[in-house]
């Protein structure tokens, strides 16, 4: 009988499809059919499974045994199943560009006024500390001897040398001032911690995961899904966030699952 593709599994992540993995991972030489994916312009094209060796899948189904996660027949299907998504998962993470570095920040430009103003602004200083520390008797003196010389015989008070206070100060603050702030730059806009191939790896052993064992993942840091994946993304080489936050963004989502490339049946 011809045998056709299959888009998605039956189920997603409620479990209870394991008769569907033995089915579809199985050839009648007991081994899985290469994964079928297309390239760039469209084409369909095979990536050949990525599979651990002796030592990575005993060190694997330890930790699954010692989470007591599933049987004997669960596991094996398991670990049958995500050799596919993690075969294209790598495959097409060699064609992913790499993150773009925001620009560093301009440095601020100088002052071109600087070397003339700054003696000009710390004198302006020292005279407002001048006028601040007068007594009354000098303050007293001083208002009279202005009085004596406006030519208008105008009358000077403590008002006078308030304002005057004041408006030294403020020149002294402009003379200070520092160079004018670059322009500020539009922010770029926050990128997602997870590209669409790392959701779609992540979906899937979520999803085989579920239809494997017949349980629900968590992104819970201690469970045993989290600690799953830690362990094979180390013995895989892959560099994936699977803290709880980078979970809760796949776990979380209501989307329709995404079909293993190895579905296929008879």
């Amino acid at each position: 009988m011809a045998r056709t593709i299959q888009n998605q599994p039956p189920a997603s992540r409620s479990g209870g499809t394991r008769s569907y993995w033995v089915k579809t991972l199985e050839t009648p030489g007991g081994e899985a059919a290469p994964a079928q994916t297309e390239d760039e312009s469209g084409s369909p094209r095979f990536v050949e499974p990525f599979r651990l060796d002796t030592k990575q899948r005993g060190s694997l189904l330890a930790l699954l045994r010692k989470l007591r996660v599933g049987d004997t027949d669960g596991r094996e299907i398991f670990l049958a199943a995500i050799s596919y998504d993690l075969a294209a998962y790598k495959q097409q993470a060699i064609s992913e560009p790499p993150p773009v570095e925001p620009p560093a920040p301009e440095p601020l430009a100088p002052n071109p006024q600087e070397p003339t103003l700054a003696p000009l602004a710390a004198s302006l200083g020292s005279l407002c500390e001048r006028i601040d520390d007068l007594d009354e008797p000098t303050r007293a003196w001083l208002l009279e001897e202005l009085q004596k010389g406006d030519r208008f015989g105008r009358a000077y008070d403590t008002r006078y040398l308030a304002e005057l206070r004041s408006e030294l100060d403020l020149l002294a603050h402009a003379c200070a001032a520092p160079a004018p702030l670059a322009p500020a730059e539009t922010p770029p806009e926050p990128q997602p911690r997870l590209s669409a191939n790392a959701r779609q790896l992540l979906t899937r052993l979520a999803d085989v995961y579920a239809d494997c064992f017949e349980g629900t993942p968590t992104a819970d840091p201690e469970g045993p899904f989290s600690q799953i994946l830690r362990h094979l993304f180390v013995l895989a080489a892959i560099d994936l966030p699977t803290d709880e936050d980078a979970l809760t963004q796949v776990l979380g989502e209501d989307q329709e699952t995404t079909a293993s490339p190895a579905a296929i049946a008879d």
